[in-house]
């Protein structure tokens, strides 16, 4: 066995390094081509007092950034999150670059990034707390029926199993 168990750890570090590199490029990318293209809308405006009234009432800057994050985030834990993208696209106060950016997403490689969070988080509630993985063990589908209801309702913040855990819990205590 070359290098062992550190070498391979080393490995798969490296790894998701390049991949988190890689998406990190592609989401800088989304960032300006929605720049530029707001840039040239309003290069191309007529300038008129209705054009005025609906730039005012549009997010701007972090704001605009900050909900863009939200959508995404929340179109992770959808049932469908093409869908959630493509609604947020039509939200009058995003800038029309970004709406245009949401338009435009990659359909299969937003369902398939929502079903790797899901996966994740999955893993990580697992990992993180035994009742979990106990009444997976006992009822794999009610569980999974449950664990749905809880991606859905709660947004994905922990980043380790035991915050997971943490968020399971507590949800679990607020059903009736």
């Amino acid at each position: 066995m070359r290098g062992g168990r550190g070498a391979q750890h080393a490995q798969h570090a490296q790894h998701a390094q390049h991949v988190e590199d890689a998406q990190t490029e592609q989401d800088a990318q989304h960032v300006e081509d929605a720049q530029d293209a707001e840039r040239v809308e309003q290069a191309e405006g007529t300038g008129g007092a209705g054009q005025e009234a609906e730039t005012q009432e549009r997010l701007v800057g972090a704001q605009a950034f900050a909900r863009y994050e939200e959508v995404v985030g929340r179109a992770m834990t959808a049932p469908d999150p093409v869908a959630v993208l493509h609604a947020a696209a039509e939200d009058p106060a995003l800038p029309p670059g970004l709406r245009k950016a949401l338009r435009g997403v990659d359909a299969d490689g937003v369902r398939i990034a929502a079903l790797l969070v899901a996966r994740l988080r999955f893993e990580r509630l697992l990992r993180g707390c035994p009742e979990a993985e106990a009444w997976f063990d006992e009822d794999p589908a009610g569980f999974s029926a449950a664990f749905r209801r809880y991606h859905a309702a709660v947004p994905p913040t922990a980043f380790f199993p035991p915050g997971e855990a943490r968020l399971f819990r507590e949800w679990c205590a607020r059903l009736p």
